[in-house]
């Protein structure tokens, strides 16, 4: 299987669109709304009128009334509400390359030997029906292939894929029993075929049969970090939360995607650096949106970046105040188009 493309060939995009493995704008463009056309063979439409969707999971445990899930809110801070779906609480959203579903995990009752049942959803924008994908437990990070046929996700610490339609579960790599520390979110390469994963200091890369797999990029190998990726526009870069010695802060870093595997951590351009307070902040899950920002979080919050650099915004200081007990994480880029309920 070869870990690189030459070329890709899509389906049309009627409308910008966002996910976690990558946004596709117009070679050389920023992806503002009202542009369009084509980049690595994509012909799409990034007209949406209005500013892309930001969403991302807020935590109450102030005990104040406010429900867990999964919070929205535009890409100026305007229109934030916590989304309403057909199966709840809802977190870890992601979204589907062609902008037009969502997979995102539901958490029920504990099982008799501890762990929670849980299911993943794919949530159609356009009809707002949501339809289970799966049914496992400890559920946690999700991602669609390009070519929407499947999804990768991550189980009691183990990474899996099952087809888009439910059929043919299997197990990619075991969790903490059996190899690592357990496995950050996965996210797909533009091929369709291979998922890339973070897990205990390391970015790796895997067929979606459980074949080819290989180390991308050394963290620090066997630290309790999971760096975890996010695909610029056109696959052409990642950018990873991650600190590359135990000396070093946390720190978003870019890398040319076609310099791995074979690049060393410190060659990474270093976007921000996260430095670490009284507790854990970290640069975590970013995502790299049509509008030309990166999301990430740092606890408590959630930041927007420009790929340039600059300083981040923080979008979520006035829903997670200065105590703590509200938390935001797991940041996504939606179409600013994308019906949100």
């Amino acid at each position: 299987m070869s870990r690189r493309v030459a070329s890709l060939t899509l389906v049309v995009l009627a409308f910008a669109c966002g996910s976690r493995t990558g946004l596709l704008v117009p070679s050389g463009s920023s992806g503002s709304s009202g542009s369009s056309g084509s980049s690595g063979g994509v012909t799409f439409d990034a007209g949406c009128p209005e500013p892309l969707w930001l969403l991302f999971n807020l935590r109450d445990d102030s005990g104040s009334g406010l429900m867990s899930g999964i919070y929205a809110m535009r890409a100026d801070g305007t229109s934030g509400h916590m989304m309403t779906l057909p199966h709840a609480p809802a977190q870890n959203a992601s979204i589907s390359p062609d902008g037009a579903t969502m997979l995102y995990a539901t958490y029920m009752v504990p099982t008799e030997d501890g762990g929670v049942d849980s299911t993943l959803y794919a949530y159609d924008f356009a009809s707002q029906v949501a339809t289970a994908v799966v049914t496992t437990t400890e559920l946690t990070y999700s991602a669609l292939s390009p070519d929407l046929k499947t999804v990768s996700y991550v189980s009691n610490f183990s990474l899996r894929a099952v087809d888009a339609d439910g059929d043919n579960d299997r197990l990619l790599i075991a969790g903490p029993n059996n190899e690592g520390t357990g496995y950050g979110h996965p996210v797909f390469e533009p091929d369709s075929h291979t998922v890339v994963y973070a897990t205990g200091g390391i970015i790796g890369a895997i067929g979606a049969d459980g074949s080819n797999n290989v180390t991308l990029l050394d963290a620090i190998p066997g630290s309790f970090q999971y760096p975890n990726p996010g695909f610029s526009p056109g696959y052409q870069q990642i950018v990873v939360g991650l600190f590359c010695d135990q000396t070093d802060p946390d720190a978003l870093r870019i890398y040319s995607f076609a310099s791995l595997p074979g690049a060393t951590c410190e060659s990474g351009s270093v976007l921000t650096d996260v430095n670490e307070g009284a507790s854990f902040n970290g640069a975590n899950d970013p995502s790299w949106g049509v509008n030309g920002l990166i999301a990430y979080a740092s606890y408590p919050d959630v930041f927007v970046i420009d790929p340039s650099g600059g300083v981040p915004r923080n979008m979520t200081a006035d829903l997670t105040g200065d105590a703590g007990i509200v938390t935001a994480s797991d940041p996504v880029w939606a179409p600013g188009c994308a019906q949100i309920p």
